[in-house]
This record gives structure tokens, sequence and C-alpha cells, in this order.
């Protein structure tokens, strides 16, 4: 028997349409990038991004050109992203912390025909025009009187990999966004989306907010602890995403300033790396409930979202804040497992560590332009995260195989150790990274930022570890440094910190055989 169902094709334009039809007037707040403050709504968006596509087939855009954006989370940032996918385009995002060469790369990878930019990033394209033969036009998302001169002038561990999104994928991604077993969106929201819109899909809230109907605040690129506070106190914010350097800035600011948070602000949404396990008992005790999500871009991005179950709201707050750390789990269209060297699947008992695969509806099969398929003859994608799921479904991350620690044969987790330094209240940020050893192979170094200058010790901190450890994962040693280096995305550099440190270590040896 055939279904009598209409056909109706998910379209993440039909979102927005949605949105103006039957939330129309909920507004969209948007701090602009020379600190103005904008009020319009999902109507006023969606007149907006059809006069975008319109002035893009005007300008000979076609289905399946490459469109791209080089801008902060603005309105007209929103205005481009609709208007682009209204025009049959496809739209892609560039980051403008990126280094020239790499823009260069992923450009001339994508070949895009036009880029949308923000005016103050228009030195970065000046720098990046001579060398980037299929950008025809910029439109610089500005007033006249603001526009700037932009004029051709001579001029990581691997090239970025591209994934191409589909209506279907986005559309059925963001269904998920506004459930309970994530951070129940719906009309009553006021989403603050401090994940930048250039990095991972900003984890699927450009859509997902208005295909539930959410007030959207839109913070621009200051993304300081002050500036966040401001927009939500000002704004009545209920949910808010970004990675932890954010939420960790925002508790520096609220120490030192002696603010506290609004009472409307209910939930966090934190990813891009794990939050601290003492950040989120802090963030736990003001009343705000930090809901850890998992992702990456093949995954469009979102893989997992850490909410407990039912059974579990009577345990101890120990370990239920166990839990909590974890990446948790998947929703409805995305299927994980952990696997060893072979292949094989391992059990869900929380001790076992594997490479953690996914598949599902919006995970991709393959990177742009590359014609080896990108999973295995099942499926699975290989995400190239080492984790572990428990008994109860929920999966955490232990390690990023490139950053995991192999001393004497066995895996040491670097986040574990990392959430443990953290969580010494003299701690404002801490990484640990593999050394070379000639006994062990490898042995963990902990990178770590008090929060002042000589506020706290190697010993206290060994101290602060002891315990809580097993003894052969006790780091070898501590290293204060001021700050931390970190990637375009917010994340600390790994890469980074090994390259310095070996470096210094073969400096300090060159010197003792002198």
């Amino acid at each position: 028997m055939e279904g009598t169902m209409q056909d109706f094709p998910l379209m993440v334009t039909s979102i927005l349409d949605f949105a103006e039809r039957w939330h129309g007037e909920q507004e969209v707040i948007s701090r602009e990038v020379d600190g103005e403050t904008t009020v319009s709504n999902y109507r006023e968006l969606a007149r907006s991004a059809r006069l975008t596509s319109l002035a893009l087939r005007a300008l000979g855009v076609r289905p399946g050109d490459c469109i791209g954006t080089m801008a902060w989370n603005t309105v007209r940032h929103m205005h481009c992203w609709y208007g682009i996918a209204g025009s049959g385009a496809v739209c892609h995002t560039l980051n403008p912390r990126l280094f020239v060469k790499d823009l260069e790369y992923i450009i001339n990878h994508a070949q895009d025909k036009i880029i949308f930019l923000d005016a103050p990033l228009a030195a970065i394209a000046q720098q990046f025009l001579p060398n980037t033969p299929s950008v025809q036009t910029f439109i610089v998302l500005t007033s006249s009187s603001k526009m700037p001169k932009i004029e051709a002038k001579p001029g990581t561990t691997g090239r970025p990999k591209g994934v191409a999104y589909t209506h279907r994928s986005q559309f059925l991604h963001c269904m998920q966004l506004g459930t309970s077993n994530a951070l129940s969106m719906g009309m009553h929201s006021t989403v603050l989306m401090i994940v930048p819109m250039f990095h991972a899909n900003a984890w699927g809230h450009v859509f997902g907010a208005p295909m539930y109907g959410c007030r959207l605040v839109l913070p621009g690129p200051d993304l300081s602890g002050k500036t966040v506070c401001a927009l939500m106190h000002e704004h009545n914010v209920t949910v808010a995403a970004g990675v932890p350097t954010v939420f960790g800035d925002l508790l520096l600011h609220l120490e030192k300033s002696g603010r506290k948070l609004p009472r409307s602000l209910t939930h966090i949404n934190v990813g891009g790396s794990a939050m601290p396990t003492s950040m989120m008992q802090t963030y736990e005790r003001l009343g705000i409930h930090a809901v850890h999500a998992w992702g990456m871009t093949e995954l469009s991005p979102m893989g997992t979202m850490c909410v407990l179950k039912p059974y579990m709201q009577n345990w101890s707050e120990e370990r239920k804040t166990a839990v909590k750390s974890k990446q948790g789990i998947p929703g409805i269209f995305t299927d994980l497992r952990i696997v060893d060297d072979k292949g094989k699947e391992l059990p869900r008992d929380g001790k076992h560590m594997g490479e953690l695969q996914a598949k599902g509806a919006h995970t991709t099969k393959s990177y742009l332009k590359v014609d080896k398929p990108a999973v295995d003859a099942e499926g699975w994608f290989s995400t190239g995260d080492v984790a572990t799921i428990d008994e109860h479904g929920y999966m955490q991350i232990t390690d990023r195989s490139k950053d995991v620690i192999k001393s004497g044969g066995e895996w040491i987790s670097s986040i574990e150790i990392e959430n443990m330094a953290t969580a010494h209240p003299q701690v404002a940020e801490a990484a640990v990274v593999a050394m070379p050893h000639e006994k062990w192979g490898e042995r963990p170094l902990l990178v770590v930022v008090a929060k002042r200058k000589g506020a706290v010790s190697k010993e206290a901190i060994l101290e602060h570890l002891k315990g809580k450890l097993a003894k052969w994962w006790t780091p070898d040693e501590v290293v204060f440094v001021d700050e931390l280096p970190h990637t375009a995305t917010g994340k600390i550099s790994k890469l980074q910190l090994r390259q310095q440190f070996k470096k210094s270590e073969a400096a300090s040896q060159g010197r003792s055989k002198l």
C-alpha cells in the first residue's frame, strides 16, 4: 500500500517562511559591528532575505554557485544566509580568524564568486583578493557612508576540508534543537547565539531559532564577558550557546564586577570543547543548566546533547555531575559506536576507550571535491575522537586521537587531567600535551594559566591532583604560562603547545651539552 501524504520538500528557506507567517512579530535583536543595536523581526528578516536573493540573481548567480560570507553574528549576516539559500546558491562561511593563506585555499577550493563581508574585515579581503581569481564581487554589509575601499595588491597540520550540507540535512538537524532532550527551545525562549555563524554552522541555531519561533539576540564581534553579561540582562536571555572560553570569561567578569546573571537565564549550550567540571558546577550553583554538546562540521554539527534521564533525577549531586560532564546521547537522526584498532565494536561500559564513529541523516558521506568516501562500507564515519559510552548510553570524549597520550602502551586522557586541574580555585585554564619519554614513549605535561601570577605553585597543583587520578596519569611536569594559544575557533591549540615545548626541551638539552 502506498502512503497518501503530500510530498513536502524539507528546505531551510521554508523555515523562515514559517517564521514570517506564524512568528512574524518575534524580535531579532542585533548588535552591529559598529556597536549600535538594531531591532527587527522575522517578518522583516524574510523580506530582506528575499531582496538579497533577487539581488544575487540580478548579479548572475546561478543554482549551485558558491557565495562566501565573512561576517560576525548580525542580522545582516542572517539576510545573507537565507538570501543565498533562496537564490539556489551555496552559502560558504569564511572564518576571518584564519590565516590569509588558509582563506585563499578555502575560497579557491570552493570557487566562491561573490563574498559578503563586514566592513572592518575589508583589510583581510584586500590581502587574499590577488590570489582568489574566482571572486568577482565583494558585497560589504554596511551603509554607503561607511563603505571601505578594497584594492588588489601583490602579494595548520593540513588544508581544511569542505563539507556540503543539503537543505534536508539541515532541516532534520534543527528539528532536534528544541526538544526537551536538548535545549527545550520555543516561543518563550530568547536565544543568545554567541557561537559564530562561521563556525560549525552556528550549531544550527540560525535555522533552529526561527523554526521554534524563538526571540533571537545576535551579539556581533564583541564576545567579552562584560558585553555578553550586558546583552543577557538587557534582553532577558533564556538560552545562550557558546564555547567554554566565552563562559569562563563571563564568570571572571561576574567575579570582578560583582554582577549577577539575569534570572531569565536557564540554559547554556556548551560545545567546541569540554567545559571543565568545576565551571559547570559553578553555573549549576547559579541555577543555570549547562548542557554539554558534542559534534563536528561533518555531523552538521550536533552529534549529542547531555540531558539527564528521568531516573537520574534522584541521584546524588556528585553522581549527576559525573553524567552532566559527559557529552551526552545522540538525537534520533544519529547513531554512534566506539571501535578498537581492528574495527570491532567495544562494550558500552564507560571503561573501554575506542575510536568514535557516527552515521545518520545529517552526517557527511564524503568531502567536497574528494573522490574517496569518508565512510566505511556500512556508512560509519570515523570522527578522530577517542571516547567511551557508558551503560546508560552517555558518550564521553576522552581525547582527540592526535592528542591522546600513550604511555607505556596505555592511553591517558588529557581532557580528564585538564578537568581536574581547572577544578583548582586558582587555575583559570589548563592544557595537557604529550612529551616524548625515553622509557614510556610519552608522558603528560600540564600547562597552566593561573588566575593571578604566582597565585598557585607546581607543588600545590600536584597535591590537588593527588588521589583524583591514577598515579601513572599524574603529569611529570607543570609549567605556568601567561596565556594558552587558541585556534581560530576558540579551542586550545595543542599542536602549537607541543611544538613550543618540544623546541624548549630541545634548546634545554642543547644548552646542557655545552
